[in-house]
């Protein structure tokens, strides 16, 4: 989908794909960045948390 939205054209059309594929991405992020967070937040020891969050960041 990146991709797709990098290659849309400078025209009027490609503005309005560009954002239909930006809003689409932003939400299917969310479908995975929410209950991955949970999933961690849960499992990982709490002193360890940090660790691993900055390591999750540089990715």
């Amino acid at each position: 989908m990146t991709v797709i939205s990098g290659v849309t054209s400078g025209s009027l059309i490609g503005f309005w794909l560009f954002a239909l594929f930006s809003f689409l991405m932003g939400g299917f992020g969310n479908q995975f960045s929410i209950p991955f967070t949970a999933y961690v937040q849960e499992e990982i020891a709490a002193e360890k948390l940090g660790r691993f969050s900055v390591f999750m960041e540089a990715l």
